[in-house]
Protein backbone atom coordinates (compact mmCIF):
# COMPACT_ATOMS: atom_id res chain seq x y z
CA UNK A 1 0.00 0.00 0.00
CA UNK A 2 1.34 3.61 -1.35
CA UNK A 3 1.79 5.48 2.12
CA UNK A 4 0.65 8.95 0.23
CA UNK A 5 -2.57 6.81 0.23
CA UNK A 6 -2.43 6.04 4.10
CA UNK A 7 -1.84 9.74 4.71
CA UNK A 8 -4.64 11.18 2.00
CA UNK A 9 -7.19 8.91 3.50
CA UNK A 10 -6.22 10.94 7.30
CA UNK A 11 -6.31 14.12 5.07
CA UNK A 12 -10.25 13.09 4.04
CA UNK A 13 -10.87 12.70 7.53
CA UNK A 14 -9.19 16.01 9.19
CA UNK A 15 -10.84 17.99 6.11
CA UNK A 16 -13.96 16.54 6.73
CA UNK A 17 -14.21 17.11 10.31
CA UNK A 18 -12.70 20.82 10.21
CA UNK A 19 -14.63 22.39 7.12
CA UNK A 20 -17.98 20.59 8.51
CA UNK A 21 -16.53 22.74 12.36
CA UNK A 22 -15.42 25.95 10.94
CA UNK A 23 -17.73 26.53 8.11
CA UNK A 24 -21.09 25.26 9.56
CA UNK A 25 -22.66 26.95 5.76
CA UNK A 26 -20.98 24.42 4.03
CA UNK A 27 -20.76 21.37 6.25
CA UNK A 28 -22.84 19.60 3.69
CA UNK A 29 -20.31 19.78 1.49
CA UNK A 30 -17.14 18.83 3.59
CA UNK A 31 -16.97 15.47 2.34
CA UNK A 32 -16.47 16.27 -1.25
CA UNK A 33 -13.97 18.96 -0.53
CA UNK A 34 -12.02 16.78 1.76
CA UNK A 35 -12.52 14.24 -1.06
CA UNK A 36 -11.19 16.50 -3.48
CA UNK A 37 -8.57 17.64 -1.26
CA UNK A 38 -7.58 14.13 -1.20
CA UNK A 39 -7.46 13.50 -4.71
CA UNK A 40 -5.67 16.01 -5.26
CA UNK A 41 -2.49 15.67 -2.53
CA UNK A 42 -2.53 12.02 -3.73
CA UNK A 43 -2.54 12.81 -7.69
CA UNK A 44 0.16 15.54 -7.68
CA UNK A 45 3.15 14.37 -9.91
CA UNK A 46 1.83 11.29 -10.96
CA UNK A 47 0.63 10.33 -14.43
CA UNK A 48 -3.01 10.81 -15.21
CA UNK A 49 -4.17 7.29 -14.93
CA UNK A 50 -2.01 6.32 -12.15
CA UNK A 51 -3.35 9.74 -10.27
CA UNK A 52 -7.40 8.88 -10.75
CA UNK A 53 -6.67 5.74 -9.52
CA UNK A 54 -4.78 6.23 -6.31
CA UNK A 55 -7.24 9.49 -5.83
CA UNK A 56 -10.19 7.06 -5.92
CA UNK A 57 -8.23 5.16 -3.62
CA UNK A 58 -7.56 7.39 -1.13
CA UNK A 59 -11.24 8.87 -1.27
CA UNK A 60 -12.21 5.03 -0.30
CA UNK A 61 -10.47 4.53 2.08
CA UNK A 62 -11.08 8.40 4.31
CA UNK A 63 -14.62 8.26 3.49
CA UNK A 64 -14.74 4.54 4.96
CA UNK A 65 -12.85 5.40 8.14
CA UNK A 66 -14.77 8.48 8.40
CA UNK A 67 -17.99 6.69 8.47
CA UNK A 68 -16.77 3.86 11.07
CA UNK A 69 -15.55 6.65 13.04
CA UNK A 70 -18.81 8.54 12.94
CA UNK A 71 -20.69 5.71 14.01
CA UNK A 72 -18.42 4.56 16.73
CA UNK A 73 -16.76 8.19 18.16
CA UNK A 74 -19.77 11.21 17.53
CA UNK A 75 -16.86 13.47 18.32
CA UNK A 76 -13.22 14.40 18.71
CA UNK A 77 -12.38 17.62 21.18
CA UNK A 78 -16.20 18.95 20.48
CA UNK A 79 -15.83 18.69 16.82
CA UNK A 80 -18.27 16.18 15.53
CA UNK A 81 -17.95 13.27 13.27
CA UNK A 82 -21.06 12.74 12.49
CA UNK A 83 -22.03 15.39 10.36
CA UNK A 84 -25.06 15.13 7.60
CA UNK A 85 -23.27 15.06 3.87
CA UNK A 86 -24.74 14.27 1.10
CA UNK A 87 -28.32 16.54 1.48
CA UNK A 88 -26.58 18.33 -1.65
CA UNK A 89 -27.46 14.73 -3.33
CA UNK A 90 -30.64 13.78 -1.67
CA UNK A 91 -32.19 16.61 0.64
CA UNK A 92 -35.47 14.70 1.61
CA UNK A 93 -33.63 11.42 2.94
CA UNK A 94 -35.88 10.38 5.75
CA UNK A 95 -32.82 8.47 7.10
CA UNK A 96 -30.14 10.55 8.78
CA UNK A 97 -27.76 7.89 9.25
CA UNK A 98 -27.74 7.41 5.48
CA UNK A 99 -26.17 11.03 5.44
CA UNK A 100 -23.16 9.72 7.20
CA UNK A 101 -23.26 6.31 6.57
CA UNK A 102 -19.61 4.61 5.43
CA UNK A 103 -21.09 3.86 2.24
CA UNK A 104 -22.11 7.26 1.20
CA UNK A 105 -18.54 8.12 2.31
CA UNK A 106 -17.02 6.03 0.41
CA UNK A 107 -18.87 6.99 -2.95
CA UNK A 108 -18.39 10.49 -2.27
CA UNK A 109 -15.23 9.64 -1.36
CA UNK A 110 -14.13 7.57 -4.50
CA UNK A 111 -16.04 9.93 -7.24
CA UNK A 112 -14.58 13.29 -5.98
CA UNK A 113 -11.42 11.87 -4.80
CA UNK A 114 -10.94 10.06 -8.50
CA UNK A 115 -11.85 14.05 -10.01
CA UNK A 116 -9.10 15.24 -7.96
CA UNK A 117 -6.54 13.11 -8.47
CA UNK A 118 -7.08 14.21 -11.97
CA UNK A 119 -6.68 18.06 -11.60
CA UNK A 120 -3.84 17.17 -9.19
CA UNK A 121 -1.68 15.40 -12.00
CA UNK A 122 -1.92 18.54 -14.60
CA UNK A 123 1.54 20.13 -13.99
CA UNK A 124 -0.33 24.23 -15.09
CA UNK A 125 -3.02 23.60 -12.33
CA UNK A 126 -0.36 23.04 -9.93
CA UNK A 127 0.37 27.19 -9.69
CA UNK A 128 -3.24 27.59 -9.14
CA UNK A 129 -2.93 24.94 -6.10
CA UNK A 130 -0.06 27.08 -4.73
CA UNK A 131 -2.74 30.36 -5.14
CA UNK A 132 -5.09 28.92 -2.85
CA UNK A 133 -3.36 26.90 -0.69
CA UNK A 134 -1.63 30.27 0.34
CA UNK A 135 -4.87 31.81 0.72
CA UNK A 136 -6.06 28.88 3.24
CA UNK A 137 -2.82 28.94 5.15
CA UNK A 138 -2.65 33.13 5.52
CA UNK A 139 -6.82 32.96 7.45
CA UNK A 140 -5.61 30.00 8.99
CA UNK A 141 -3.19 32.38 10.42
CA UNK A 142 -5.64 35.06 10.88
CA UNK A 143 -7.74 32.83 12.87
CA UNK A 144 -5.21 31.48 15.44
CA UNK A 145 -3.85 35.44 15.03
CA UNK A 146 -7.54 36.22 16.37
CA UNK A 147 -7.87 33.39 18.93
CA UNK A 148 -4.22 34.62 20.82
CA UNK A 149 -5.44 38.22 20.16
CA UNK A 150 -8.94 37.30 22.11
CA UNK A 151 -7.56 35.21 24.69
CA UNK A 152 -9.20 35.45 27.59
CA UNK A 153 -12.30 37.02 26.51
CA UNK A 154 -15.04 35.41 28.15
CA UNK A 155 -17.26 33.35 25.26
CA UNK A 156 -15.04 33.72 22.43
CA UNK A 157 -14.28 30.60 20.44
CA UNK A 158 -12.43 29.20 17.96
CA UNK A 159 -15.78 29.48 15.79
CA UNK A 160 -15.94 33.04 16.44
CA UNK A 161 -12.29 33.46 15.55
CA UNK A 162 -12.78 31.75 11.75
CA UNK A 163 -15.79 33.66 11.04
CA UNK A 164 -14.22 36.98 11.67
CA UNK A 165 -11.33 36.31 9.30
CA UNK A 166 -13.52 35.46 6.97
CA UNK A 167 -16.34 37.72 7.02
CA UNK A 168 -13.25 40.71 7.11
CA UNK A 169 -12.80 42.26 3.92
CA UNK A 170 -9.08 43.45 4.82
CA UNK A 171 -8.01 40.41 6.24
CA UNK A 172 -9.68 38.38 2.78
CA UNK A 173 -7.63 41.20 0.41
CA UNK A 174 -4.11 40.55 2.04
CA UNK A 175 -4.51 36.77 2.05
CA UNK A 176 -5.24 37.40 -2.29
CA UNK A 177 -2.70 39.80 -2.52
CA UNK A 178 -0.15 37.76 -0.50
CA UNK A 179 -1.17 34.55 -2.40
CA UNK A 180 -0.64 36.23 -5.61
CA UNK A 181 2.44 38.11 -4.98
CA UNK A 182 4.22 34.49 -3.80
CA UNK A 183 2.19 32.32 -6.85
CA UNK A 184 3.61 35.17 -9.36
CA UNK A 185 7.43 35.32 -8.06
CA UNK A 186 6.82 31.36 -7.84
CA UNK A 187 6.26 31.34 -11.55
CA UNK A 188 8.48 34.10 -12.47
CA UNK A 189 11.43 32.28 -10.66
CA UNK A 190 10.88 28.92 -12.70
CA UNK A 191 10.48 30.68 -15.63
CA UNK A 192 14.26 32.07 -14.97
CA UNK A 193 15.49 28.58 -13.93
CA UNK A 194 14.34 26.59 -17.07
Amino acid sequence: MDLKVILGAIIFVTWFALVAYFLPIIASLSALIAALVTGVYVGRGKKTHDAINKGAMAGLMGGVLNGILGIYVNSVAGIPLTVPTIEFILPYVVSTTLLYSPLALAIIGVVYGAIGGFLGSIKHLKFVFLFFTLIGLFLLYGAIDNVVWNWGTPGWTWNMSVTHVLTNNIDISVAIGFALFITVAAYFFRIVKD
